[in-house]
C-alpha cells in the first residue's frame, strides 16, 4: 500500500498542480469563494465552494506532451472569513484585485466565483488599474441588469454601466427571454445576441463559422476586453451544476469556440471569469467540474 501511495504522489509532477505557485506570476487565478450575491438574488446556495472544486478538477489534469505552461499564481481575493456587508465586500475584493494587478505585468487573469456579482469587483478593479475603456462580453442566459434596491448576482452589469458609463461597453451572448423580465432592458446600452437567434444562425449549433463568432465577440484592440462566462449559459445536459439550471442553453462546444476566438483576437492581457458553478448539484462523476476545468485549461495554456 505504501509503494502504491508513493506512485500516486509522484504523479503530481505530471499534472497541472505542479504549475501552481503562491508567488507573483504573469498568469494569475483569483478566487472569490462567496455566494452572498446568489442568496440575495434568491438562488441556490453552494457557489461559494466553486473555486476550491474547480481548482481540484484543474489540478488533476495531466500536462501531456506539450511544453509545460508557465507558472500560475493562485490566490484568494475574497473568502468566508471576510467580514462586512455586501457592498463593503465588493469593494474589499476590488481593492485586493487592484493590489495584485499592480505587483506585476499580467498576461492572463482568471477570476473564479462564486456568484456572478463578483464580476463587478473585477471590472471595477480593472477600471482603477488601467485607463482603457472596458468591453465586457457576457456569455449568459441572463442579462444580469436587474433593477432591484440592493445589489446581488443579478445586478453586476447595471452597476458597471452606472459607475463607468463613459468607459463601459457590454456585449451579451446567449440571452433568453424566459430568463429576463422587461425591466432588465430599461436604461441599458448593450448589444444583445439571443440564444434562439444564434441557434438559427448556426444551423442548430452545427456550424461554428469563425467570421460569425468574431462578429458576435466584436473585439476592439483599443479596449480592455473581459470574457465573463456565467456557466448557466450552457445547456443543463452538459452543465447541471449551476445556481440556476438552463434547460435549453448554449452547447459547451459553442462556448469553447467563443473562448478560442477570444484568445486569438484579444491582444495584450487576457481576462476570463467563470461564475455560478455550484458543485452541490454536480453529477457523481463531476461532469460540470470537469467541463469547467477544461475551459480553465484552454485559457491558461
Amino acid at each position: 500500500m505504501k509503494s502504491q501511495t508513493n506512485i500516486l504522489n509522484k504523479r503530481t509532477i505530471d499534472t497541472r498542480a505542479a504549475r501552481l505557485s503562491t508567488e507573483s506570476c504573469e498568469r494569475i487565478i483569483l478566487k472569490a469563494a462567496r455566494d452572498d450575491g446568489v442568496i440575495r438574488n434568491g438562488g441556490r446556495r453552494g457557489a461559494a465552494y466553486a473555486p476550491a472544486c474547480l481548482m481540484q478538477a484543474y489540478k488533476k489534469m495531466a500536462q501531456g506532451q506539450q511544453a509545460p505552461t508557465p507558472l500560475i499564481q493562485e490566490m484568494e481575493v475574497l473568502g468566508p472569513t471576510d467580514l462586512g456587508d455586501f457592498d463593503q465586500l465588493q469593494n474589499l475584493q476590488t481593492d485586493r484585485i487592484v493590489d495584485e494587478l499592480k505587483k506585476l505585468s499580467r498576461s492572463h487573469i482568471l477570476h473564479l466565483g462564486g456568484g456572478h456579482d463578483h464580476v463587478f469587483s473585477l471590472l471595477k478593479a480593472l477600471a482603477k488599474w488601467q485607463g482603457k475603456n472596458i468591453h465586457v462580453i457576457n456569455i449568459d442566459a441572463h442579462l444580469d441588469t436587474r433593477q432591484d434596491p440592493i445589489n446581488h448576482s443579478g445586478t453586476p452589469f447595471r452597476q458597471f454601466s452606472k459607475e463607468f458609463s463613459e468607459r463601459a461597453r457590454i456585449t451579451q451572448i446567449g440571452i433568453q427571454d424566459v430568463a429576463n423580465v422587461a425591466a432588465n432592458w430599461q436604461d441599458m446600452i448593450m448589444k444583445v445576441h439571443r440564444c434562439d437567434k444564434i441557434e438559427v444562425d448556426t444551423l442548430g449549433f452545427t456550424n461554428f463559422d469563425h467570421k460569425y463568432i468574431d462578429q458576435l465577440l466584436d473585439i476592439n484592440p483599443n479596449e480592455l476586453t473581459v470574457f465573463s462566462l456565467d456557466l448557466d449559459a450552457i445547456s443543463a445536459a452538459e452543465m447541471p451544476a449551476v445556481s440556476a439550471i438552463n434547460a435549453s442553453g448554449l452547447p459547451l462546444g459553442f462556448v469553447r469556440s467563443l473562448l478560442k476566438r477570444y484568445l486569438i483576437h484579444c491582444d495584450g492581457i487576457k481576462i476570463v471569469g467563470l461564475y455560478e458553478f455550484n458543485p452541490i448539484y454536480d453529477t457523481v462523476s463531476g461532469t460540470s467540474a470537469r467541463a469547467s476545468a477544461g475551459l480553465m485549461q484552454l485559457f491558461l495554456d
